[in-house]
């Protein structure tokens, strides 16, 4: 009798139990409050967030253990829960293990480079200071880490080094060749403040463009890490000094300088050279190199798909898909049909509409996925007539008329209340609709949601015109919130990289005093972030929540090694007038603190690469490598520019002499 029934009972099958009969679920919804005790002693309502997913996730497989064996070999826990507390949990602990190793890894290669203790003990100090900060305005705001703003912390590892090692670059080199210590700071600020501040205004300035955006978590990692890109500036200009001043450092022997830096010297100056031998070869090159990029990122793909973020034997993935496999999946869009009467639901025409639109949900077709299941208080409806009817399958029809299903709503609310009511509301006002469907990228649910509600505004305008009535509906459900953020990620994203082009683009022109050498200067800064780009591209990465904002951070990036060289050049070229010697100059000073920083945050930024997410080992490969272009684009790129701007005049040959 119970196999029966449920043969013949359209509300079980691809919901509660397979196609083939084999597999039931157990659906457990989670509270969305939970209850605390106050500092006042009076009872609060809090939001359930996901350390309170993670302990009832952990409480249901401890429950799952007991019946391993017993009632089933194979109970697995699935869900679109499990996939956003694995992808929390682990993307807590990839950012404390590698940034922990990153710290470890950079004080390391600091201390190879400087063979001092306060050469990265410093350096650490203001990194370390800088991030407490940032997050604990963070935690003063009560804005939490999610999958955007957890990047901040490797971010800010990278700002704060980079302003500290350009500072100690200079100092140490004065310092050793026997200046005092205030000397050396002095000439050390003198030299590298004001690129400094440039560097961190510009790197505030690329992210600064996010924190308007429609997406919360976007728009925190804008705030904060505009915020810490200056406050590393500030803990730069004020707390490093200090700590130059009041500890004790040694002075370095002419034997040690020279065994430090002679290699180092060499290879700058090799670049020198070739940048100013091959300035016109190497210009055609980038340029080749820029055209190239830009067609191939402009086939760069979009995505957003949590799914893939997790490694392909991965027990939390692989429950998913075997889901997904024999259920049609578990993602929901929902719709809710607001009649604007009360009591409303209890309507004959609006049943039957509402019992067509189902069936055009259930039935809907893309060319990436179809929907498996669509539910109403239609189906509990045409349980109840049969029921009604001594269970006479002819009878799995909805009643006829407006009393008839009034009451039978009635008799359900008696029997069954918490079912009735999460299908319409306790006026019968409101009627809700749930339409399942498989776990797919975003790029395909933003079309998805747009052809369902024009379907739906133009269905319920004609039902409208046709019964004098005013129902309206809006979406929500995990599938609306997904597409209308990706959407919005799209937008936002898009804006942002204008903005930021435009603003650092102005600081450049700013600080070089020129407009035409300002924009210039930005073709070495933007090149290694389409080329990074055209990776993905060519790899087969696509642009996800993440990896979309490589642009704008590596932007901040990029643009440093830049200002640092355009700063330094300009102060020798003004003295000199010869843009070689200025070359030269300058990246024998700068140049040295550049590859120093270059190696240091790559570093930091490559260990990312061994991380359990997916997209943050692609995240971290990304920038690392963007790095390195940018280092490779300012020590030839940059310097060609200038080659080819500022020719170096030809003697004139003295007056009355023959050629």
């Amino acid at each position: 009798t119970l196999k029966d029934y449920i043969n013949n009972s359209p509300l079980f099958r691809d919901y509660l139990i397979s196609r083939d009969g084999t597999l039931l679920v157990l659906i457990i919804k989670p509270a969305v409050y939970y209850f605390a005790t106050g500092d006042d002693g009076n009872t609060v309502q809090h939001l359930v967030e996901d350390p309170q997913l993670l302990e009832s996730l952990q409480a249901i497989e401890v429950i799952v253990e007991k019946y391993r064996g017993r009632l089933s070999d194979e109970i697995i826990v699935s869900g679109q829960i499990p996939i956003q507390v694995v992808l929390t949990t682990g993307l807590t602990r990839d950012f404390i293990v590698f940034t922990s190793l990153a710290i470890v890894l950079i004080s390391l290669i600091l201390f190879a480079v400087f063979r001092r203790l306060s050469g990265f003990m410093m350096p650490m100090v203001v990194m370390i200071m800088g991030i407490v900060y940032t997050l604990g305005f963070m935690a003063i705001t009560n804005t939490p880490l999610q999958v955007a703003t957890s990047i901040l912390p490797s971010f800010l590892l990278a700002i704060c080094i980079g302003d500290s090692v350009h500072l100690l670059g200079i100092f140490y080199r004065r310092y050793d060749q026997g200046q005092s210590k205030i000397a050396a700071l002095v000439e050390a600020m003198r030299h590298s403040a004001l690129p400094i501040f440039f560097t961190s205004i510009t790197t505030a300035a690329g992210l600064a463009s996010f924190a308007f955006a429609d997406i919360a978590p976007v728009a925190a990692l804008g705030l904060f890490g505009a915020l810490g890109s200056l406050l590393a500036f500030l803990l730069t200009v004020t707390l490093l000094p200090v700590l130059l001043c009041v500890c004790p450092i040694k002075q370095k022997s002419p034997v040690e300088i020279e065994s430090k830096g002679e290699w180092l010297d060499t290879v700058m100056t090799c670049f020198a050279a070739i940048a100013i031998k091959h300035a016109r070869l190497i210009v055609i090159v980038c340029v080749g190199l820029m055209v190239l990029s830009v067609w191939f990122a402009s086939k760069l793909q979009f995505s957003h798909d949590a799914l893939t973020w997790l490694p392909k034997n991965h027990s939390t993935r692989a429950a998913v898909e075997y889901f997904d496999k024999h259920f049609g999946g578990n993602s929901t869009l929902e719709i809710v049909l607001n009649t604007n009467e009360p009591r409303g639901v209890n309507n004959v025409a609006f049943m039957n509409w509402l019992a067509q639109l189902q069936v055009d949900l259930s039935q809907w077709q893309e060319p990436t996925f179809a929907t498996t299941k669509a539910l109403a208080v239609t189906d509990m409806l045409r349980e109840s007539h049969r029921a009604l009817h001594d269970n006479d399958q002819a009878f799995y029809t909805l009643p006829e008329s407006d009393d008839l299903i009034g009451q039978e709503l009635f008799l359900m609310e008696l029997d069954r209340p918490e079912d009735v009511f999460q299908m319409i509301d306790r006026r019968y006002q409101q009627a809700r609709m749930i339409v399942r469907m498989p776990m797919v990228d975003a790029i395909y649910i933003v079309p998805f949601v747009k052809r369902v509600n024009a379907h739906i505004q133009q269905s319920l305008a004609q039902f409208n015109e046709r019964h004098n009535t005013s129902v309206s509906y809006y979406l929500t459900g995990s599938v609306s919130l997904l597409g209308t953020i990706f959407g919005n990620m799209l937008t936002t994203t898009a804006q942002s990289y204008v903005i930021a082009g435009v603003v650092i683009s102005l600081m450049m022109v700013w600080l070089i005093g020129s407009i035409r050498l300002g924009l210039v200067s930005m073709f070495p800064s933007l090149l290694p972030i389409v080329m990074v780009l055209a990776l993905l591209q060519l790899a087969g990465f696509p642009l996800d929540n993440l990896t979309m904002l490589v642009g704008s951070v590596a932007m901040g990036l990029t643009v440093d090694d830049n200002v640092h060289f355009m700063y330094g050049f300009k102060r020798v070229f003004q003295k000199t007038g010869n843009a070689s010697e200025a070359i030269y100059a300058t990246l024998r000073s700068s140049g040295r603190a550049l590859f120093i920083t270059s190696l240091v945050l790559s570093v930091g930024f490559f260990i990312y690469s061994q991380a359990l997410i997916v997209n943050m080992t692609v995240f971290g490969t990304v920038i690392g490598v963007c790095i390195i272009l940018a280092f490779m684009a300012t020590c030839l790129l940059a310097p060609a520019l200038m080659v080819l701007i500022h020719p170096t005049p030809k003697p004139q040959p003295e007056v009355g002499s023959s050629r």
